[in-house]
């Protein structure tokens, strides 16, 4: 064991000389060097320059001794736990250990265990001696004393990423005098107040966990893999397409899996084409890295979320619609998309209306779908076949109802063929309330008002709603279904018969069941100079208060109307039969025909559709739908797209490149992953401060300003055990040697297999992978058949998400089946 212990102190010894030999001796000639700075300042410079270049001095070389003594307290604290076997307490914590180090070249958590081989008295204390006798030697003096001065810096050791330790320092005071005991400087260093910051990195140093565990049996030093940060560069690449095959093809991309261009298949009639990454059209190249790479193509359902584009519709043509959000997030949002000749070319028109409505009954096969494929609810408001030939006699308005993260776009698409179910969709999915009133269902007289459902008039259908007998407040109400505030919109038809018997004002608006909220008012009149329009607070259900302007309403036609609850600002808009508007009257930047806003704020909170005013005049297709201050726009795609012609039967897939991954693994390279063990817990033995050093990282980098685009950098660490020759014959050898047999479905990760095997630990579930440890293929350079199952890899899901992505561990765990 001595003889051992001897070889592992002078392993760490050389290690240690290699690597700070350097700084070693530019720290002894900055000493020199300053020295005679200091001497040249004294006989030349002023009192201030004097005192500039003293705390100058002090504040690089207190940086620097920083640096020094913290790589060799970290390496010190590395040969402790690999040489005794002994793990840091958590308790006390790994890095508060390596601070000690820093500070006094010894720590009580170390238990007696001399380092001072690897420190030399690099530390804290006996750098502040060796800067008090440089500077008494050119006439100053420091106070108080060195022992003080030791105990007040603050001194804090955190990892920054999972690959460097950075240390925080700062005296918080000290004098200085001259020989005159004049006092030259009196402050904290750095003289800024703020704090040094030294960087030490752990790459190459050995992973101490792996020798506790196996009592000094395995050793692994932390090399970090090409693609460290899996959530910030991936170690795969993944494309998702259509094609057909069977479920699961692998093979080695230009041997057993062919590709070009555009498509990637194998010998057996398997193939992948139409690929896309990001919702983007890509060529092949793009997810295979290299000739000779390990490939694996999946088919089957692609997990939703992941913004790809697929054929998702047994129908055979498809039109895109690009949905552009430059507003804040939108959720189960109505967004009208109009499809004419003024927002798309002629040929789609023709083959849209052609083709999905080969009969001409105005009921088109169709169906919406999101760049995942999942199902868009949708409503066909218009489908007008006018005239082929007149461009301005076709066309089309659907909404659509989407959710649309903040400042993005989205690509949607209307699925559509010659033949399937036809169908307009549904109003009622699409909107927030809706109301045809081909179907009388809910509605409720107010007071002593009457509204019923009448065939007399309608805007589209039969049936509309009509208000009949007795003035305002008398009336009638449905409830929405649930309650509403602000960021909504009230709208729909109305229309007015030049012969009315009753009141002259049409009122409609949103109420709460105490029948307060706002309305919108017409007034009508032979004389038009006393016509106008208007918005009416609603008090217990009567009018109080109101904004109005002069205007004439047509009577004996429907016109459109529209009621904006922004906050405060509430909008009433006309929208009449051949003004400027109509045509867009949907769109909330089209021209009304006239418009009244208002500001207040007395009630935001509405929960049903009231119908007030005269009689009588008819309601229709009166809906609710979301209101957002920057409306979301929708671009028509200019070309129609046709579905992939295969001979056969085509279906969603992904096509992977694992080569990466696979190269990381066999060389035993370590990941960055948040829930992963950090290079202090592995000095712990444990993971209960894991959530400690989590936030001190985060502290520390947004302190460095040293981020990623998103998030924060991760601390955890991780690489995989795999037994096998090909991937570690070292672990291979080992399991033999100590006859420990492998158990099917145990995590490989490496702090997980370890405690298992080696700690007496709880069994973790984990999975063979597609194209690394599960399926075969044919290698055609070796003419036999590989089989993969042979590679006892596993992973578990949590760390899988996060190496192969959410979608890359649906489809690539063996067994496993997504949430």
């Amino acid at each position: 064991m001595e003889g051992g212990l001897m070889k592992r102190r002078g392993f760490f010894i050389n290690s240690a000389a290699i690597v700070l030999l350097i700084p070693l001796l530019l720290l002894a000639a900055t000493y020199e060097d300053v020295s005679s700075l200091i001497v040249h300042s004294q006989s030349e410079r002023t009192q201030t320059e004097r005192a500039y270049n003293v705390v100058t001095f002090l504040s690089l070389e207190f940086q620097r001794a920083m640096e020094i003594s913290g790589k060799r307290a970290v390496v010190s604290a590395v040969d402790y736990v690999a040489v005794t076997g002994n793990f840091i307490n958590p308790d006390y914590g790994a890095n508060q250990t390596i601070a000690d180090l820093i500070r006094e070249g010894d720590s009580s958590s170390l238990r007696g265990y001399n380092v001072s081989y690897i420190m030399r008295e690099q530390t804290l204390r006996v750098w502040l001696s060796n800067v008090t006798k440089i500077l008494r030697n050119q006439g100053f003096e420091i106070s108080p004393s060195i022992e003080e001065l030791a105990d007040s810096t603050e001194i804090t050791v955190a990892p920054l990423d999972a690959f460097t330790i950075v240390i925080k320092a700062r005296i918080p005071h000290i004098e200085i005098r001259d020989a005159s005991g004049t006092v030259v400087y009196n402050g904290p260093i750095p003289s800024t107040g703020e704090y040094v910051y030294s960087r030490v990195d752990i790459r190459d140093l050995e992973d101490p966990f792996h020798s506790v565990m196996t009592r000094g049996k395995y050793h692994r030093s932390i090399r970090a893999c090409k693609y460290a940060f899996p959530e910030i560069s991936p170690p795969i690449t993944v494309a998702n397409g259509t094609g057909s095959g069977d479920e699961f093809v692998l093979g080695r991309f230009g041997r057993e899996l062919m590709y070009n261009l555009t498509h990637i298949w194998d010998s057996e009639g398997n193939y992948i084409t139409y690929l896309t990454i990001n919702g983007k059209r890509v060529p092949s190249k793009s997810v295979v890295r290299e000739k000779g790479d390990m490939g694996v193509i999946v088919f089957g359902d692609v997990p939703s979320g992941d913004g790809e584009m697929l054929w998702c519709s047994q129908l055979d043509h498809r039109l895109n619609i690009t949905l552009q959000n430059n507003g804040v997030e939108l959720i189960n949002f109505q967004v009208p998309v109009y499809i004419d000749s003024a927002h798309t070319t002629r040929s789609v028109l023709e083959t849209l209306f052609s083709v999905a409505d080969g009969d001409q009954d105005g009921i088109p096969i169709m169906e919406v779908y999101d760049d995942s494929c999942n199902r868009i609810n949708f409503w066909v408001e218009e489908w007008d076949w006018g005239n082929l030939n007149n461009d301005n006699d076709n066309r089309a308005l659907i909404w659509l109802n989407v959710t649309l993260p903040a400042l993005s776009s989205k690509t949607v698409s209307i699925y559509f063929g010659s033949s399937g179910t036809e169908s307009l969709g549904d109003a009622s999915k699409v909107f927030d309330f809706f109301d045809d009133f081909e179907t009388w269902q809910g509605w409720s007289n107010y007071s002593n008002g009457a509204v019923y459902q009448s065939s007399e008039q309608a805007y589209d259908g039969i049936y509309s709603l009509k208000k009949d007998e007795r003035n305002d407040p008398n009336g009638g109400y449905k409830l929405i279904g649930k309650t509403i505030g602000r960021g909504y919109i009230l709208e729909g038809y109305v229309y007015r018969p030049r012969n009315w018997r009753g009141g002259s004002q049409d009122r409609l608006g949103l109420e709460d069941s105490n029948n307060d909220g706002y309305t919108m008012g017409v007034v009508h009149n032979n004389n038009q100079n006393r016509e106008s329009i208007k918005i009416d607070i609603r008090d217990n259900g009567g009018a109080d208060g109101s904004w109005s302007i002069s205007t004439s309403v047509p009577e004996d036609e429907w016109y459109f109307f529209r009621m904006i609850f922004d906050n405060p600002q509430i909008t009433f808009q006309i929208y009449t039969q051949g003004s400027a508007g109509w045509a867009l009257r949907y769109l909330t930047t089209s021209t009304p025909y006239a418009e009244v806003p208002a500001s207040d704020t007395t009630y935001n909170s509405f929960d049903r559709v009231v119908i007030h005013g005269g009689y009588e005049y008819y309601v229709d297709s009166l809906r609710i739908r979301k209101y957002a201050t920057v409306m979301p726009s929708a671009t028509v795609s200019s070309s129609v797209e046709l579905k992939p012609s295969t001979g056969g039967a085509s279906i969603g897939g992904s096509v992977y490149d694992l080569q990466p991954l696979i190269d990381c693994i066999q060389d035993q390279r370590y990941f960055a992953i948040e829930d992963g063990w950090s290079f202090f817990e592995r000095l712990e033995g444990s993971d209960e401060n894991h959530e400690d050093y989590v936030a001190l990282a985060h502290e520390m980098q947004d302190e460095l300003n040293y981020k990623p685009p998103v998030g924060y950098y991760p601390i955890g660490l991780v690489s995989f055990m795999v037994p096998h020759a090909n991937y570690d014959e070292k672990l291979f050898n080992l399991m033999r040697l100590l006859e420990i047999p492998l158990e099917e479905g145990q995590s490989s990760v490496d702090y997980y297999f370890l405690k298992y095997y080696f700690g007496g630990g709880s069994k973790v579930d984990g999975y063979r992978v597609w194209g690394i440890s599960q399926g075969d293929y044919y290698n055609i350079d070796l003419g036999t058949s590989v089989y993969l199952s042979r590679i006892p890899l596993f992973l578990d899901v949590d760390t899988a998400k996060v190496i192969l992505g959410t979608q890359g561990a649906c489809q690539l765990l063996d067994g496993y089946t997504c949430p």
